[in-house]
């Protein structure tokens, strides 16, 4: 379709082995306003602006990555490369920077060079023609991938490689700089820079003034500034240094003065240690004669004790064989008084016994006439009561008249019994049933907890991981009200696997940032949850927004049945229950949908799988594999990685399990509501048949204490009767044979005991004798005893005086010995010291100066004392003293030298920093300042809000950075750019600005943006294109190449964009007229 000024692309397009590369020219077709309807279609070539030095004229590929031979002629200003996924747009920004001396790790890709040579091929090479005045600049890279090296030419002529990277640079061409050559893999980097590496790389950009661009100067300031602090810190180090060498030297002027002072001390202490020794011996000789004497002493008084020991030692022993002696006769005369004391209470016994025989008699007659008194006095008793009951008897009912009654009363006691029993079964019946229905809340319960026991355990393996994300969570179970629809949780929370046998490949298929991330459902809440969490809590989480679709609608482009050949048993998203919207993002934006898995698989069947079936991603055992397929040829790329064991899935909520016990519970519940109510009923039943019972029980026991009382009475009255007639035909009692038989029995009792006195009379007195002789035994034995005890505490005390003795003589023996030794050894130090002599009177010269020192041994000690410590104040003070101050006086003297030499550096440092920072800064300030307006420019024209700011800092250059804010929404404040704040299309519109708001200002020819426009919506891509395309128009821009998988409809070009279509397959085109495409 025709449309109004719009641009029309003509394409012409090189031919490979299997890649197809299209290059475009533009063209417009001019629609005529007159008659508004479209005019033929002119084909007009526009005129190519001149090139500026430096651009990229051409590009040539070979055997490179996907390309077996390509060339590429790229417009002077803007250049849009479009091509779908897998065609190659990524390795012409991979030839762009290797081939002009870049290093594989700018493009994050493959770190060695052997990675870029085309699959199965030997070698490659990169050919890159750049502008310069005079001649263009062709540079060459021939690369091999089996030495993984490279060769280098410059026009024809082999150059080393830091040739090639002058020449390069030279043409203001910085291949490190982020802001200049932005790689696919780097897009999203860019964003995280930290403010102190953006200014790094915005410096960089600036470009050179006088000759030193901002960086240079930047990176001088810190170097001088650190120069400066180890200078002054040398400064401090040596002022200590050489304050402790000018003390040292104060302390050895007055070490000099005492070396004459030193050695009068050495001399005088010669004196006194040699006086010290004869008074040692003297002392020493003394000693010993006053131990002889000592020693004599105490064998004498050793010899006495002897003496005295001896009859004490013989005494006890005798008395010990009395003791003895008196023991065994004690026990003789107490065996003999125990055999005559038993015999004594033999016949105490007896004659106690005969005591009490004496009253059993008279007691027999007193008993006989009391019970002949009570026999009458109960025949008249037993005839009055007799009476009574008879006439009582005849007044009660009888036995007969009461039992039908009775037996009525019974009847009815059975029926309640029976209804009772009725109750009482279908209450047990209830009951067991009330029980099973408990047991079954119970067993549901314990499942439940269970079930939510998983759901602790990955909350806790998330506080682990991530503070600000557990926090969130916890956070977000108290503020679900906030929001319109629930905010999910991290589907690492909410994902529940229906076979635990594939938890390792499910959370592979879910790690990512997203498995972190919270879940939107629309975005007012997406709003609301950014700015409760991130702004007022200030808590880095990730925040998502679900695609308004149902999951219903995600269909596996590959089904199921048609992968069960190749081994696949599963798809990923039918292992997977969570919530729908979670579930939903995660098939639109990661495929899980299309993600098959498989048990082990051999390497042959992993080959058929990669060419055979179009999958980006499967799952095998123990491996992740992910497979690029070009969409123009045949060529695949694959990948492959082992699988880490489940951290957060190792167990997981059975939702089907978990809503079957919910529902058991409340079934269970209802039901024993039911059997309550049933159960109250039949208590109250149950109530009312007691209460008929318990009446009817009383009325029966009234009839049976009646019978009982009928039945009484008439016993009472039989056994009245019985009694009468057993007392009255009782024999009469005969008191005068009584009486006789009484007094014969009390004489033969008195003479019995006649007897006894006798005999206990004779043995009282032989028990007196025998205790008489047992006591003078025991008296015998106790004095025995007594001496015993006396004799050993004197032999004791005898024994310790003797050890004493014998010590005593010991140690005499030992100090005599040691006194000896003592002044033998004293004697013989005295006299080597003294040269030999026997004694000091013989040389007279020693006694005279002996004479002048003290006597005393103390004395003399305190002296030597006194005198080395007056010789330890001078020790060292010898005649290396003088060398060692003279030596420590030319070191003071250099090291001032040195210190003022610092001094002067540290001045002369402070003013280089001045002035480089009075040329650093105010330029960094107005760059900073420009880019900021021209950066609010771009970000008013997308009706969003964006500045940049500097920020410094007062002592420290390395803290100085660049601060972009940004805001999206009216509702919002500005925030700082990073990755935890604005999406990822955001974070790409807002380095995309950045770009452009610091191109005016840097001195670049060419820039690189590989896919920025990834994860934007439609309209902001629709807006930074046009930004791109007005900026990059402006006469005196850069050239520009911005790479894109897909152009919007009815985007806005000008005649300096130049739009290159790459394509890829084996059926292609082999000639194209760009004026027929246009037609």
């Amino acid at each position: 379709n025709d449309r109004a000024h719009a641009d029309r692309v003509a394409s012409c397009q090189f031919r490979s082995m299997s890649s197809e590369f299209v290059v475009t020219k533009r063209s417009r077709a001019v629609k005529s306003e007159e008659d508004g309807e479209s005019s033929a279609k002119v084909l007009k070539l526009t005129r190519q602006p001149q090139t500026s030095k430096g651009t990229i004229v051409e590009l040539t590929m070979h055997n490179f990555l996907t390309f077996d031979h390509a060339v590429f002629t790229p417009g002077p200003q803007l250049n849009v490369i479009v091509g779908p996924n897998g065609t190659g747009k990524s390795s012409i920004v991979c030839a762009i920077c290797l081939g002009l001396g870049g290093q594989p790790r700018l493009l994050g890709r493959a770190k060695e060079i052997r990675d870029f040579v085309k699959h199965g091929k030997d070698s490659a090479y990169i050919e890159v023609k750049l502008a310069k005045p005079g001649r263009p600049l062709v540079v060459r890279r021939n690369m091999s991938s089996s030495n993984n090296n490279s060769k280098w030419s410059i026009n024809g002529v082999e150059k080393l490689e830091k040739d090639v990277v002058r020449e390069v640079s030279g043409l203001n061409i910085q291949l490190e700089n982020r802001c200049q050559f932005l790689p696919q893999d780097m897009v999203v980097e860019f964003a995280k820079m930290d403010k102190y590496l953006l200014l790094e790389e915005t410096e960089k950009a600036f470009g050179n003034e006088d000759g030193e661009n901002l960086l240079s100067k930047h990176e001088k300031l810190k170097n001088f500034k650190k120069d400066m602090e180890l200078a002054t810190r040398s400064v401090r180090r040596l002022e200590v240094n050489l304050g402790d060498l000018e003390q040292q030297n104060k302390l050895l002027e007055r070490d000099v003065r005492r070396l004459r002072s030193m050695e009068e001390f050495e001399k005088k202490l010669k004196d006194l240690k040699l006086k010290k020794l004869w008074t040692e011996y003297t002392d020493a000789r003394n000693d010993f004669c006053e131990s002889k004497k000592k020693k004599k002493s105490a064998e004498k008084k050793l010899k006495a004790t002897t003496e005295r020991h001896k009859p004490i030692e013989e005494k006890r022993k005798a008395m010990d064989t009395a003791v003895k002696r008196f023991k065994t006769s004690e026990q003789d005369k107490q065996k003999e008084l125990s055999s005559i004391l038993k015999k004594f209470e033999d016949e105490k016994r007896q004659f106690e016994k005969l005591e009490n025989e004496l009253e059993t008699p008279r007691q027999e007659l007193e008993e006989r006439k009391k019970e002949e008194e009570e026999r009458k006095e109960n025949i008249e008793k037993l005839q009055t009561e007799i009476s009574v009951f008879s006439k009582n008897l005849s007044e009660l009912e009888t036995w007969e008249m009461l039992q039908p009654r009775v037996a009525e009363k019974n009847r009815a006691l059975r029926d309640i019994q029976q209804r009772t029993n009725e109750v009482k079964l279908e209450q047990e019946r209830i009951g067991a049933e009330k029980q099973q229905y408990e047991d079954q809340i119970r067993r549901a319960s314990d499942e439940l907890k269970k079930i939510q026991n998983v759901r602790h355990q990955r909350l806790e393996k998330i506080r682990q991981r991530d503070n600000h994300t557990y926090n969130a969570i916890m956070w977000l179970q108290s503020n679900q009200h906030l929001f319109e629809q629930p905010i999910l949780e991290p589907i690492m929370m909410t994902v529940n696997l229906k076979d635990q046998n594939y938890a390792t490949q499910v959370e592979a298929a879910l790690s990512n940032k997203d498995a972190m991330s919270f879940v939107a459902q629309n975005q007012k809440d997406y709003e609301t949850f950014a700015s409760e969490v991130r702004d007022k809590r200030n808590m880095r989480i990730y925040l998502v927004r679900a695609p308004n679709k149902r999951l219903s609608d995600y269909r596996p482009s590959t089904p199921l049945q048609a992968l069960l050949p190749y081994g696949f048993k599963k798809m990923a998203l039918d292992l997977i229950e969570a919530p729908e919207a979670s579930l939903c993002y995660y098939c639109e934006y990661h495929g899980l949908h299309n993600i098959p898995i498989a048990g082990e698989l051999d390497p042959q069947m992993i080959k058929r799988i990669v060419n055979e079936v179009r999958l980006r991603m499967f799952f095998t055992a123990s491996s992740k594999y992910t497979v690029i397929h070009s969409r123009y040829s045949k060529n695949v790329i694959t990948r492959n990685s082992d699988l880490m064991p489940p951290r957060f899935l190792v167990s997981s909520v059975d939702e089907e399990r978990k809503v079957e016990a919910e529902r058991a519970i409340q079934e269970a519940n209802q039901s024993l509501e039911l059997f309550n109510t049933r159960y109250t009923k039949l208590e109250e039943k149950d109530k009312a048949l007691r209460n008929d019972d318990s009446k009817i029980r009383k009325e029966k026991s009234d009839l049976r204490q009646k019978q009982d009382s009928y039945r009484r009475a008439k016993q009472n009255l039989r056994s009245r009767e019985e009694r009468l007639e057993t007392f009255e035909n009782a024999s009469a009692f005969n008191l005068k044979e009584e009486e006789e038989r009484y007094r014969r029995e009390l004489i033969e009792i008195h003479k019995r005991r006649v007897e006894c006195v006798q005999s206990l009379v004779t043995i009282k007195k032989k028990l007196s004798e025998a205790a008489v002789s047992k006591i003078e035994a025991s008296l015998q034995r106790h004095g025995a005893e007594t001496n015993v005890t006396f004799l050993n505490i004197r032999f004791r005390e005898s024994g310790l005086e003797l050890d004493s003795a014998k010590e005593e003589v010991d140690t005499a023996k030992h100090r005599e010995d040691r006194c000896k030794r003592v002044a033998q050894e004293r004697l013989s130090s005295a006299q080597r010291a003294s040269g030999g002599i026997k004694t000091p009177e013989e040389n007279p010269e020693l006694v005279a100066c002996f004479e002048q020192l003290p006597d005393d041994l103390k004395d003399i000690e305190d002296e030597i004392h006194e005198y080395e410590a007056r010789k330890e104040m001078c020790s060292g003070t010898d005649r290396r003293v003088l060398m060692e101050y003279e030596n420590r006086e030319r070191d003071i003297e250099q090291k001032r030298e040195e210190l003022d030499g610092l001094v002067k550096t540290i001045s002369t440092k402070e003013e280089r920093i001045k002035q480089l920072e009075d040329s650093w800064l105010p330029a960094l300030e107005k760059l900073v300042s420009e880019v900021s307006e021209r950066f609010k420019l771009f970000f008013a024209m997308m009706k969003c809000a964006g500045e940049v700011s500097l920020e410094k800092h007062p002592s420290d250059y390395s803290k100085y950075g660049v601060l972009i804010k940004v805001k999206f929404r009216d509702s919002e404040s500005l925030h700082a750019l990073n990755a935890q704040r604005q999406s990822g299309g955001e974070r790409s519109v807002s380095t995309m600005l950045y770009l452009m708001a610091l191109q005016e200002h840097t001195t670049c020819p060419f820039r690189v943006v590989d896919e920025i426009n990834q994860g934007m919506d439609p309209v902001n891509e629709r807006r930074v294109f046009d930004l791109v395309v007005k900026v990059a128009s402006e006469s005196g821009t850069s050239q520009y190449f911005l790479l894109t998988p897909k152009l919007l409809h009815d985007l806005k070009y000008s005649p300096s964009v130049k739009v290159n279509f790459l394509c890829n397959g084996q059926e292609m085109i082999e000639e194209m007229s760009a004026e027929k495409f246009l037609q």
